[in-house]
């Protein structure tokens, strides 16, 4: 099922024998656009810490109880390795909590991250003790400019993940103060595949589609209005840009 990540912050999280906090955030992977961990804020409970949990250890968010449960003890939460929130997340950090919950290493599959680790020994190779450099957090991207081919068309208001594999499927992108042309502006759902290029420096997201798309796209309202048809629909949008494009290249 999607979700709109502002649906799930502030959900509270229930370990196996009790309470451990609220959903506080979510890191990312800006390659994949796959939630790597969500980030528990633990309240009162461990007084100013924040935990990482694998998407492997989150079930289904349940609303009505206003809930996600985690296959953990808090005892295995409380003794887990510390990451601290003032320094970037580490592949190193992201080992040592693979390796203390058993979760399966994201890396296991990628033979350019397994090689990191086997040399990180070696000088003059990559310092896997330094942030993971697509390693991003959904609180500092959801206010990030967006800029179409043709100037700007809007600001990330949140993210549409699905609970089945916890990848990003949408940004939800607010045009109100925008697209001028447009009365009234409107939310709309860009797809990551149509990601140029993401600039942390200056705060903004470059797409690979140019205003007349995004103009066409169907409005956003809420995330149970996506369904195949709604989706078909986005899609015949980015299909047409492509049309265009095409019909615009000299052959």
């Amino acid at each position: 099922m999607l979700h709109v990540v502002k649906d799930l912050e502030r959900l509270k999280i229930d370990a196996i024998d009790g309470d451990i906090g609220y959903v506080y955030d979510f890191y990312f992977d800006d390659v994949t656009w796959t939630t790597r961990y969500l980030v528990a804020d633990t309240g009162k409970w461990l007084t100013g810490r924040r935990v990482l949990l694998s998407p492997n250890s989150v079930e289904k968010p349940d609303f009505k109880e206003k809930e996600l449960s985690v296959n953990l003890k808090r005892e295995q939460i409380e003794s887990s390795p510390s990451i601290s929130e003032d320094e970037p997340v580490s592949l190193q950090h992201e080992k040592l909590l693979g390796d203390y919950y058993d979760w399966p290493a994201y890396w296991s599959m990628d033979p350019a991250l397994q090689s990191m680790f086997a040399m990180k020994d070696d000088e003059h190779n990559k310092d896997v003790s330094s942030g993971d450099p697509h390693l991003r957090s959904i609180r500092e991207v959801r206010s990030y400019d967006v800029e179409a081919l043709d100037g700007d068309i809007g600001v990330v208001d949140s993210f549409i993940i699905d609970d089945n594999n916890w990848n990003i499927k949408y940004l939800v992108i607010d045009t109100r103060k925008w697209l001028h042309w447009l009365p009234g502006g409107k939310f709309v759902l860009i797809s990551p595949k149509w990601i140029d290029k993401v600039d942390y420096q200056s705060s903004k997201i470059f797409l690979s589609v140019d205003k007349k798309t995004v103009e066409e796209i169907p409005e956003f309202e809420h995330a149970k209005d996506i369904d195949m048809k709604f989706e078909n629909k986005l899609y015949d949008c980015y299909r047409a840009f492509l049309n265009r494009k095409q019909e615009h290249t000299p052959r």
